[in-house]
């Protein structure tokens, strides 16, 4: 009425069965437009060819991006331009990040930043600055962990561990105090800035001054161009945002982004970086069109997503009009049925609705019936293999001819050779795991608490104290296995001290961790002895702790290569030869608290050295034959290993 008034004739034109918002009846709308219409035109004749309908029902849900990649390459090959493509999706915030991973893989140009702004690490920062200035405490530890505070993360872990053993609140410790300054400067412009100012006095005193010079393209990466981009575009959508609710405020800001369903985003991604395929959500792909269209997760569940939820305070009641479930189920399904006849009449010529169920999964009703396409995954990206200039002659791995060895390299070599070629002689060492963390740690209590000095405190007590300062929350990356760490950490420690360290004197350790570095040969052997004891008979005990899950055999612990050096690094350091002879020799498995021993021969020394030696001999003959005894179970270089299925296929043309 309000447009008509000034007019002496009023067209209201709308086509019903596709509504703008699919919650709303289009014939409802349109009645109240024009509610007694003198002239009704109705124009049901299609001028243009209905599209190609086809259903893609992929086996996986990580198999979907990989075959709508291909329908969009196949139409590519058939001359359709990428920007008269789309990819459809009932929220962008549930699919689109994963599809524009897959379409990334196979070179497809996207239409813009592909994700939306929010899904950037650094835009979460600025969105997280903002809810902090805007009195969410909850805010700052995701801040603190964002690109924009710049924080390491073990520096991180600390402040935190720092703030809460001084009982001082995290926002108050002087880590955070650049970030707490831009807080205050936001809160203080909160009343009178728009949410667009703001941001961008985020941007200006945080961002732009890491931005390198626009000449050195190089000083950018990839990642920090794309979260540069998309910070850029939050700013933009924020002002178109802020142009459409001019009184707008933080606070008003805020409450839209934490509103439920808040679709299409309080901001827009206006930055874009070229033509490509689009990938958008349903809503947001009103009034437009595109010769390709797949609409993306057509499952009961997603597509359509029938509710008949009643809500505690239900508006129906306050009318008299409370509808049954049944009801609202069929109102719920009529609206989603819009919602799709939107998605489906996007597309000019070819349409594919796409679906990836899992076991639990079913295919939406709304494409059960129609055609099948099969599902072609596209062809891998070959790329050319870099030119290499050809070797310029042989170098030995150790020209020396003097090796420097330790306990746990012959160990390695004698288990096989060619794990210690890739160990050592390559130095391709993988980062460690959680088990050997638990190693370390057990390892480095034990020789704090048994070198003490002080008999007093050879106490259970004391050793959970020594516990409580050797641990560290960096012995695992997840939470679930550093409590699994300290569990079985406390349960090996309690059952060492119920089995030997509550009976144990102290004054009988003489050494725990004991470097040595001994002479074989024309080689030198290094390394650490756990601990050595004196024995009541005057002879020297050598013991070596494990953690293992699983005690090796005692003919496995007679041949043990690691323990026997120990025996001859003991045979030949001063300092223990004073003390006395090694009279026994004990590998200790902590799990189990189960003892495997290793007789002592006369000749033990000379046939130890005979052994090492006879290993140097090999590892410089660069002998690095793999073994099919080795403990292949626990070997990082399967893919590596030609006697594994995986490691046949190195080399093969």
């Amino acid at each position: 009425a309000t447009l008509g008034a000034p007019a002496s004739t009023l067209a209201v034109a709308g086509d019903p069965e596709v509504a703008t918002r699919p919650d709303a009846e289009p014939v409802a709308c349109l009645a109240a437009a024009a509610p007694d219409p003198v002239i009704e035109i109705v124009l049901d004749q299609r001028f243009s060819p209905a599209p190609v309908e086809e259903a893609m029902v992929s086996g996986h849900p990580s198999m979907e991006g990989e075959a709508i990649a291909a329908v969009l390459l196949e139409a590519a090959a058939g001359g359709v331009a990428w920007e008269d493509m789309a990819v459809l999706v009932r929220h962008r915030s549930h699919r689109a990040t994963a599809l524009t991973r897959a379409l990334a893989r196979h070179r497809i140009p996207l239409a813009g930043a592909g994700p939306r702004p929010g899904d950037e690490p650094l835009v979460r920062g600025v969105v997280d600055l903002l809810r902090w200035a805007g009195g969410d405490v909850e805010a700052l530890p995701r801040l603190l962990g964002s690109p924009l505070a710049d924080i390491d993360p073990l520096v991180l872990r600390a402040v935190e561990r720092q703030a809460r053993d001084a009982g001082l609140a995290l926002a108050d410790d002087p880590a955070v105090a650049p970030l707490r300054t831009v807080r205050d400067e936001l809160a203080e412009r909160a009343a009178r800035s728009t949410p667009a100012q703001l941001a961008h006095h985020v941007y200006r005193r945080l961002i732009a001054p890491t931005v390198p010079d626009p000449s050195d393209a190089a000083a950018l990466d990839d990642a920090a161009a794309s979260g540069l981009d998309a910070v850029v575009a939050l700013v933009d959508g924020l002002s178109r945002w802020c142009e459409r609710n001019p009184e707008a405020r933080l606070d008003d800001y805020l409450s839209a982004l934490d509103a439920p369903d808040a679709e299409p985003d309080p901001w827009r991604t206006g930055h874009r970086r070229g033509p490509g395929v689009t990938i958008t959500s349903i809503a947001a792909a009103t009034g437009r069109r595109w010769h390709t269209v797949v609409v993306a997760g057509c499952l009961e569940g997603e597509l359509p997503r029938v509710s008949g939820f009643i809500p505690f305070f239900d508006p129906d009641r306050l009318n008299g009009e409370a509808r049954p479930v049944a009801v609202r189920r069929q109102a719920s399904l009529a609206v989603e049925q819009r919602r799709f006849h939107l998605a489906r009449t996007r597309a000019t010529h070819q349409l594919v609705a796409s679906a990836g169920p899992e076991a639990k999964d079913l295919v939406s009703r709304f494409i059960i019936d129609w055609p099948r396409r099969p599902v072609a995954l596209p062809a891998r990206v070959h790329h050319a293999s870099p030119a290499l200039r050809p070797t310029e002659g042989l170098a030995p791995v150790f020209p020396s001819g003097a090796l420097v060895l330790s306990a746990s390299q012959l160990a390695t070599f004698a288990d096989c050779p060619l794990k210690y070629a890739f160990a050592y002689g390559l130095r391709v060492r993988d980062a460690g795991n959680v088990w050997a963390s638990l190693g370390s740690l057990a390892h480095d209590i034990l020789d704090r608490f048994l070198s003490q000095g002080d008999p007093a405190l050879h106490t259970w007590e004391r050793l959970l104290e020594l516990v409580d300062e050797c641990w560290t929350d960096d012995v695992a990356p997840y939470r679930p296995q550093r409590e699994r760490i300290r569990r079985d950490l406390l349960d090996m420690l309690e059952g060492w001290w119920n089995e030997e360290g509550n009976d144990l004197d102290p004054a009988s350790v003489l050494s725990t961790e004991l470097d040595f570095d001994i002479a074989v040969g024309p080689h030198r052997v290094v390394g650490k002895i756990d601990r050595v004891d004196l024995r009541p008979d005057g002879t020297l005990e050598i013991i070596d702790y494990k953690t293992s899950q699983t005690p090796i055999t005692q003919e496995a612990a007679a041949d043990d290569l690691q323990l026997a050096t120990y025996h001859l690094a003991a045979s030949l350091t001063p300092d223990l030869m004073a003390a006395g002879a090694p009279g026994r020799l004990r590998l200790l498995f902590l799990r189990k608290m189960v003892d495997r021993e290793q007789p002592i021969t006369p000749d033990h020394a000379a046939v130890t050295t005979a052994k090492i030696i006879e290993a140097a001999e090999a590892i410089l003959a660069e002998g690095y034959q793999p073994s099919v005894t080795a403990d292949c179970d626990h070997c990082p270089f399967h893919r590596l290993c030609p006697l594994q299925a995986e490691g046949r296929e190195v080399g093969a043309p």
